[in-house]
């Protein structure tokens, strides 16, 4: 071996690993050395060279030599291989640097020379010398002075970090930390002794980490620890060895409690509390009405911290508590806090404005926040002093319009909220006056104008998304414009035909992206498209806050007089779109007054009332031209719906189809010769359908509020007050309707969980009182989501037919309509024929039942599987040969319809094999052991059992009938038995069986010597274990039994109860019950 070669490769390893390790510990910091220089300060001071920070700085003028002297003396010698020089910046730095070494401060080596000017000079260097003066020569300044913020010098000395030793809040904790004494790579090597044990490692961390959290440390428990650098195969000192006692986890303090009540919600309060628990524990939170008394409200495992108390009453104090346990202890309660929830009482009036754009409206809106449910009430005033209730509205609702008011005349308005708690004070009442207007607003894009745009689509104003689509009263198309065609500002003109008021106008959204939405607009009106006046002014408008495809309203607050010949809306700001898209908007209306419209349909009125029909009448004055009229309904006198438009020659209606005892709202106005001429609104009037004596009032209102694939939620008003129940019934052609299910009395919703999916139903609801019951309410039609799934049947085994001719019954069984609730849909067969064209040459016609019959199938571990049958027959051709297989078509379809593309029938393959016709017998008993005269039962066996004829031929010993495939026998001699099978179709096979009977041959010994000599010690019948179910009995002289049993064993030894029985003769009967005779004799006991 060459040992020379192994040696110098130890060396270089050694060496290598040696000069790879970076100097660790700054020797020039100021506990370990002192520095002086060779000029004056000029600003700072020398101890700033060597603080460990490079935010303060030491300044030195250029002096005439340009040449600075740091020396550093450190308190022993140091080997230094690394060094750093951080100035201000490179402006203020040196060109040349040299680093030198002294042992006496007189003679110096050269140690390194770096050239600049730089920030931060970094210099790692070869030094194998400890030196005790050290000194830095800094020459050639690059400027007027030198800033130097921070010097540093690295020994290569490891020192041991200093440990410190913190015991946790409880007794699983420990916290280790360490002074950071690793520069470059390296890891801390962490040991710990505990109770019985020395120390040991149990920890090694990154150079980076600095402390460690012990966390499975056993309570009041002494630890030792101690820490030491390792780099490589390198390991510096160990530290001080620490000590660590953790806590005993007895709960002295009392637990932080803090919460406030809810700012939203009047019902709950939000607590949060801390207290360090080791071991297992709870918080047990109280609470107290008067915060002294206190009850239990919640225990919780001290995991949690925070708990929401949301059973409380508005504008109440409540105190609060919590205790902390442990598996040792308990602490003190924490300090009782006080919570006032929030006051859910209407203090405050809303406030109400209220403006009259035309003669028979007043615009109405209202603003009053409050958190709970509730709403407001409109009250209206024709005096200013005496007011009625004019609606309720739900508290989202904050505007209404009123549309019936008199030209000319003055109304008053007030409003209050109400909520649980009671009702708000009145808002300060609003007076308007109505002017002398008598038509309605109408978008005035409809009247043939001109629409310019300052910029358009790339594709122009007829592309797809041109600016035609921005009057096509289509809020499902829109008008874009790319950033390429137009910069922030974008403007759209329209000048109508006629002359306008305008009191409004409205912006709809297009299908996506808010952002490019218009932010801020004006709206304004303007006689020569040049010179424009402002009508209104919006901003931070639509985007993100507004839905897609709707259409929002702005109101022109004082509209005045003036007619304009134009109206200009100018875009100032999208919401902030960042794709190339500029603007995008779905449709724009102007609401503009036309002077020509109809005058006001005068005197309505209700005629004649029955339980379902109101009839009504009015006046027209046609001084303007009509048209037509626009005739709409109401259930409140608020919300009003149109309900038919009518001929202009028409002055009386009959409204049907209405509900019992209900009351109705109607009102209507005129049309006139063009589009935007709308007459305002009639006076209002109200009739109410008469009750039937004895009936309960119809259901009203059906509607499905949540539709699923296999749900459909229904609701309804409930209008009777002395119902008893409820009948609801249900359809799918909306003919025939069946009892779905009876409610209870006071319901008004119901879950159907029993329909399928893709699937019209339909639904009505009457009311029952007894033996009686209310007319039907609307006939609800709801489609239920996803898609119907075709019938299914899992993979199947072949059928199989023999190769006769003739027509065969087949089926196929567990077919299921579908998953789910599908299971209950009815399924029926509808077509059959061949699988292919290979397989048509083996059938000469087809037959199917096409009811599905339903059946329970039980398969492995006899689970069962709910599913159909399905019969069919077909017809062979007889050219089919064993081995030949052919397939069939069979069509099945559900009841679950084809809405959505779904599909409701499924073609399943049936594979038929052609086999020949095969057939066995099998016995209940071997051949050639049976008995004479023994029963023997015979059963035929074949892949055919079904719709076979099964025959036996004549023979000695049969008992009973020789048709079907069984037969019983009692054979006296060697017989063969034949059986014949024989199909529908005329395949035929034939089994024998030979049946070779014998007499019973048992070998019985006629001594017994129960003397334990190990002869005939137990009384032997040789041949009778071949004889299952035997009987044997022993009789005295007497004849009184001494011992009997059934399947002897040769083992009994002339007991009787468990005494030796007298010597002499005793008689014996052997019974085989396999129809043999009884084998009988004498046995001798001798002593």
């Amino acid at each position: 071996m060459n040992t020379k070669f192994i040696r110098i490769c130890i060396f270089i390893g050694l060496f290598l690993q040696t000069t790879a390790m970076m100097a660790q510990r700054n020797v020039f910091r100021a506990a370990n050395a002192t520095i002086t220089a060779s000029l004056p300060l000029s600003s700072g001071a020398i101890a700033n060279l060597n603080d460990g920070s490079t935010t303060t700085t030491a300044f030195f003028n250029r002096p005439a030599s340009s040449t600075l002297e740091l020396t550093i003396v450190c308190a022993k010698p140091e080997r230094v291989e690394d060094y750093t020089i951080n100035f201000t910046t490179a402006t203020f730095s040196a060109r040349d640097i040299t680093f030198f070494g002294s042992q006496n401060g007189t003679t110096w080596t050269l140690l390194d020379t770096k050239t600049g000017p730089l920030v931060t000079i970094n210099s790692v260097f070869t030094n194998a010398n400890s030196y005790t003066y050290y000194k830095y020569v800094f020459t050639n300044f690059n400027t007027t002075t030198i800033r130097i913020s921070e010097i540093s010098g690295f020994g290569t000395e490891i020192l041991a970090p200093i440990l410190t030793t913190t015991p946790g809040a409880t007794g699983n904790l420990g916290m280790l930390s360490w002074t950071q004494e690793i520069r470059g790579t390296g890891e801390y090597e962490i040991q710990r002794s505990s109770p019985g044990s020395s120390l040991a490692l149990i920890k090694t961390v990154a150079q980076s980490v600095l402390s460690l959290q012990e966390d499975t440390l056993k309570r009041n428990t002494t630890y030792f620890y101690k820490v030491r650098v390792k780099k490589g195969s390198v390991f510096g000192p160990y530290s001080e060895i620490k000590e660590l006692i953790t806590t005993d986890d007895k709960l002295v303090n009392k637990p932080i409690l803090t919460g406030m009540a809810s700012l939203t919600t009047s019902t709950t309060a939000n607590l949060n509390w801390s207290l360090p628990m080791g071991g297992p524990g709870t918080f047990t939170l109280e609470r107290s009405l008067n915060g002294t008394d206190f009850t239990l409200l919640k225990t919780l495992d001290k995991a949690v911290n925070t708990f929401a108390d949301t059973t409380l009453t508005h504008n109440t104090s409540y105190w609060y508590r919590v205790i902390g346990k442990n598996d040792i202890s308990s602490s003190p309660y924490s300090d009782a806090i006080k919570i006032t929830t929030i006051n859910d009482a209407l203090l405050t009036a809303p406030v109400m404005q209220a403006t009259a754009p035309t003669g028979t409206q007043a615009v109405l809106s209202w603003n009053l926040a409050f958190n709970t449910k509730g709403g407001f009430e409109v009250e209206k005033s024709t005096d200013g002093t005496n007011f009625t209730l004019m609606g309720k509205f739900d508290k989202a609702v904050i505007t209404y319009i009123e549309e019936s008011l008199k030209p000319n005349t003055p109304y008053w308005y007030r409003v209050r909220a109400f909520n649980y708690i009671g009702k708000s004070p009145y808002s300060t009442p609003v007076k308007i006056t109505t002017n002398g207007i008598k038509g309605l607003p109408a978008d005035i894009t409809d009247d043939g104008g001109a629409l310019t745009v300052t910029a358009d689509n790339s594709g122009g104003a007829n592309a797809a998304e041109g600016s035609s689509k921005f009057i096509d009263n289509n809020i499902s198309t829109k008008w874009l414009v790319f950033n390429a065609q137009v910069g922030q500002s974008l403007s759209a003109v329209y000048a109508p035909k006629g002359a306008y008021i305008v009191t409004g106008y409205t912006l709809s959204t297009a299908n996506d992206s808010p952002a490019r939405d218009p932010k801020d607009w004006r709206f304004e009106g303007s006689d020569d498209n040049a010179a424009w006046t402002v009508l209104d002014t919006r901003t931070n408008q639509l985007g993100a806050a507004a839905e897609r495809i709707t259409t929002y309203s702005y109101s022109i607050a004082n509209p005045g007089t003036k007619a304009f010949k134009f109206y200009r809306i100018a875009f100032t700001s999208n919401n902030n779109s960042t794709d190339i898209v500029r603007y995008q908007i779905a449709e724009w209306q102007i609401l503009g007054l036309d002077p020509g419209s109809p005058d006001i349909p005068t005197n309505l009125a209700v005629t004649a009332t029955t339980t379902n029909t109101i009839s009504l009448s009015w006046a027209q004055d046609k001084t303007i031209p009509v048209k037509g009229f626009i005739l709409q309904r109401s259930v409140d006198g608020l919300f009003f719906e149109a309900i038919d438009t009518l001929e202009s020659t028409v002055t009386s209606f009959i409204d049907r189809n209405l509900y019992d005892g209900a009351n109705y709202y109607y009102r209507l106005n005129a049309i006139g010769d063009r589009p935007t001429a709308v007459s305002a609104w009639s006076n209002v009037a109200m009739g109410k359908t008469t009750a039937t004596d004895g009936l309960p009032l119809t259901p009203a209102y059906l509607m499905a509020i949540a539709v699923g694939e296999k749900e459909i939620k229904l609701q309804w008003t409930d209008r009777s007050t002395d119902e008893t129940g409820f009948l609801l019934e249900r359809s799918q052609d909306n003919v025939l309707f069946e009892e779905l299910k009876t409610l209870a009395p006071n319901t008004n919703t119901f879950a159907d969980a029993s329909v399928w999916p893709a699937t019209n139903y339909y639904y009505r609801i009457s009311a029952i009182k007894e033996k009686t019951k209310s007319v039907y309410s609307n006939v609800l039609k709801v489609l239920t989501m996803g898609a119907n799934s075709a019938p299914l049947r899992p993979n199947a085994e072949a059928l199989s037919i023999c190769t006769g001719t003739g027509e065969f019954k087949l089926a196929i069984n567990a077919i299921s309509p579908g998953p789910g609730n599908e299971s209950t849909q009815k399924l029926k067969v509808t077509g059959i024929k061949a699988g292919d064209e290979r397989s048509v040459k083996f059938f000469s016609s087809y037959s199917f039942n096409p009811v599905v019959a339903p059946s329970t199938i039980f398969g492995k571990d006899e689970i069962p599987t709910i599913g159909g049958i399905a019969n069919f027959s077909v017809t062979t051709t007889g050219i089919a040969v064993p081995g030949d297989s052919a397939l069939v078509m069979l069509t099945v379809k559900d009841n679950g319809g084809t809405n959505g593309f779904a599909s409701d029938s499924t073609e399943f393959l049936v594979k038929i094999k052609f086999t020949t016709l095969a057939l066995k017998v099998i016995s209940d008993q071997k051949n050639d052991t049976v008995a004479r005269y023994a029963v023997v039962n015979f059963t035929g066996i074949t892949n055919f059992p079904d719709q076979t004829r099964f025959q036996w031929a004549d023979a000695e010993g049969i008992i009973g009938s020789r048709n079907g495939i069984k037969l019983s026998v009692i054979p006296k001699r060697k017989t063969t038995y034949t059986l014949t099978a024989t199909t529908p179709m005329g395949c035929t096979a034939t089994a024998s069986i030979t049946i070779l009977p014998k007499d019973s041959v048992l070998l019985v010994s006629n001594v017994l010597t129960p003397n334990q000599d190990g002869k005939n010690d137990t009384w032997m019948v040789w041949g009778i274990e071949k004889i299952p179910n035997n009987e044997v009995k022993v009789m005295d002289r007497q004849g009184r039994l001494v011992f009997t049993t059934r399947n002897y064993r040769n083992d009994w030894d002339g007991t009787h109860n468990g005494v030796v029985l007298p010597q002499g003769g005793y008689y014996y009967v052997i019974e085989t019950n396999d129809g043999r005779k009884a084998q009988t004799g004498v046995l001798t006991i001798i002593k």
